[in-house]
């Protein structure tokens, strides 16, 4: 049986048990570099967040809240294990509309409420910068410019939000050359420099559709872990093998079932309401 099989058996059998799979992350050697301060800190509009559905409706927050610290309790099993300082992941979908920015921007939320580690959301979804535009930090620089010039890190990008652990990095200018950016040995440099920082951190990397665009595929080439999230009764079978395989099979990859019935029974349902990404 393929990676690719297998990987499908697995998410079969965690939704018929109601079981979620957990992500794994990618640990870097603690070293003595400090962190950088936010260049500035910004008010985040949770309204805003909710109209442009990348957060639930009130009346499901409290729901949302479970089921992210469920999907979350796997990467501090995994931080402790490693005995890290800081770790990094994408959070990625075959096709658009699966939830990934949804996922990416709860996620980070819920790590950055524990208050033992801090959350850094980037914008790596290039083309349509959803997180950059609804944080409103769209003309802020970020990762583009960092890689299209200069030896900064993901810190020296990063921007506070008056949601305490929780920091922002916009996707940047756009470029024809993102492609070329995001799979350069720079790209590789400033993930290395950025995970040398001494607080605990998550850094949550909203990747554009792998099926849809060459980008997701160039952030796979040098992020280790994937969260990879896939729409019960939607998402074709063959679209989530081609994005396995697009992947590669050398990736600690993680598998988030959506809108999933057998899910719902257990007492855990994820995404049942509208999101966006």
């Amino acid at each position: 049986m393929s990676l690719v099989e297998k990987a499908l058996e697995k998410m079969k059998a965690e939704a018929a048990r109601g079981e979620r799979p957990e992500p794994v992350a990618v640990a870097a050697p603690p070293t003595n570099r400090p962190p950088q301060a936010p260049r500035h800190t910004i008010h985040v509009s949770l309204e805003r967040l909710r109209d442009a559905r990348l957060l639930p409706p009130d009346s499901e927050a409290r729901r949302a809240e479970n089921e992210f610290r469920a999907i979350k309790r796997g990467m501090i099993a995994q931080y402790a294990a490693s005995q890290a300082k800081s770790y990094a992941f994408m959070v990625a979908s075959a096709l658009p509309g699966e939830g990934k920015t949804f996922t990416s921007v709860n996620l980070a939320m819920s790590i950055a409420a524990g208050r033992d580690m801090r959350a850094v959301l980037v914008d790596a979804d290039v083309a349509k910068q959803h997180i950059s535009r609804d944080f409103g930090v769209e003309h802020e620089r970020g990762l583009l410019d960092a890689l299209a010039g200069g030896e900064e890190t993901l810190d020296d990008l990063v921007i506070g939000t008056d949601i305490p652990n929780l920091s922002i990095v916009s996707a940047g200018k756009p470029t024809p050359a993102a492609t070329e950016l995001l799979s350069s040995a720079r790209m590789a440099r400033l993930l290395e420099r950025s995970l040398a920082t001494r607080n605990p951190t998550v850094y949550i990397f909203d990747s554009p559709p792998v099926l849809i665009t060459t980008e997701a595929r160039a952030l796979a080439d040098v992020l280790s872990n994937v969260l990879l999230i896939v729409r019960a009764g939607s998402t074709p079978h063959s679209a989530v093998r081609e994005a396995l395989e697009a992947i590669g099979e050398n990736k600690n990859l993680s598998l988030v079932l959506n809108e999933d019935p057998a899910a719902a029974q257990n007492g855990y349902q994820y995404g049942k309401y509208p999101y966006g990404g």
